[in-house]
């Protein structure tokens, strides 16, 4: 979800409501559209505000407020776009607001999302330091364009935005497509590479408007939805056979982030006794934090502590990560093992 203040595909001259400006907001005409899909509608003339007028400020900043105040922490909300500054709230425009106006504007929603993880637009190297230093990620539309691709971290457009490599580490990386597959061929763009450079550059989510898909380029696109994000893998469990009863259980786990980028939500490691009745006798969080879990592989120690009344006899152990503020919200693993309700059978323990 993004808001935006001026758009080039809009049908007429008003992308901000008519009242902003008949309350004295100043604004700017352009002509910005033409021809190619992407670039807008017809070339009509249409107004954009001014970012830095009291009123707009004022106006917008009441309405992000109230967004904030209906949407934050909401659990269908995946993340925000910080917009609302620019074309299509892109944040590319020929009439920018002064740097510390920007700033003010991405204050808006920092205020009024707390909760809710935010993405800032990257068309504006000179601020998103900024939003960034306060913990939002980043989105980049038009992947798939050769001159997005090479202006991007490293590039002396981005030079002075700190810390921008390893934004994914902290907070999610958003990527949109610059048009449908067919546009990109029509470019000779290459549908291989806009794919590679999603996943080098830690993609977590991608917009989906890629349209039709060829059979042939199928295989790059399911790699990409495999591996985009966090993508959890148990490859190894070791504890003792048997454990008395009331003592613990010690478990050794090898686990690995075979995604590109990391968990972000706060999900809880537990391990789980079950009976044979595949009844949950006792439950035990792990200490690891699954968020920090960056690709590659981690060592993971558990206990499964025992209930001193428990009955003697063979128990399934069993491990799941779970939303702590939804118990019944549990993470899908990419791991060969029997599951039910989100709880994966990874080994037996027999209980004296």
């Amino acid at each position: 979800m993004r808001v935006m203040t001026a758009n080039a595909h809009s049908g007429g001259y008003y992308s901000s409501p008519k009242w902003l400006f008949d309350a004295g907001c100043k604004g700017f005409e352009y002509n910005v559209g033409g021809g190619d899909p992407t670039s807008g509608g017809r070339a009509v003339p249409r107004i954009e505000p001014d970012y830095a007028d009291p009123i707009y400020l004022a106006k917008h900043g009441a309405f992000i407020a109230a967004l904030g105040k209906r949407f934050d922490g909401t659990p269908g909300v995946e993340f925000l776009d910080v917009g609302s500054h620019g074309i299509w709230g892109e944040w590319h425009s020929t009439h920018p607001a002064p740097v510390a106006v920007r700033k003010q504007i991405v204050d808006m929603y920092l205020r009024a999302f707390p909760k809710t993880p935010l993405v800032f637009m990257s068309d504006d190297a000179e601020v998103m330091g900024y939003a960034l230093a306060h913990g939002a990620g980043i989105r980049r539309d038009g992947v798939g364009s050769p001159w997005h691709e090479q202006n991007w971290i490293g590039s002396p457009r981005y030079a002075g935005v700190q810390g921008m490599a390893d934004t994914w580490k902290k907070a999610p990386v958003v990527f949109e497509w610059f048009g449908d597959y067919d546009y990109l061929k029509s470019k000779s763009w290459s549908f291989d590479a806009a794919v590679n450079f999603m996943l080098n550059n830690h993609v977590s989510m991608i917009n989906d408007n890629i349209g039709q898909v060829p059979p042939d380029a199928m295989p790059q696109l399911e790699k990409l939805a495999r591996l985009a994000g966090y993508r959890f893998v148990l490859r190894e469990v070791a504890h003792e056979k048997s454990v008395p009863r009331g003592a613990a259980l010690d478990v050794t786990m090898k686990w690995a982030n075979v995604g590109v980028a990391k968990l972000y939500h706060p999900f809880e490691l537990r391990l789980s006794l079950h009976n044979a009745a595949g009844q949950t006798v006792v439950t035990n969080k792990a200490s690891s934090d699954p968020r920090e879990w960056l690709p590659g592989e981690c060592e993971v120690a558990a206990v499964a502590q025992t209930p001193a009344g428990l009955e003697s006899g063979d128990y399934t152990l069993a491990v799941a990560l779970i939303d702590p503020t939804n118990p019944g919200r549990t993470l899908s693993l990419a791991m060969d093992a029997p599951a039910k309700d989100g709880w994966y059978l990874v080994s037996q323990v027999r209980v004296e």
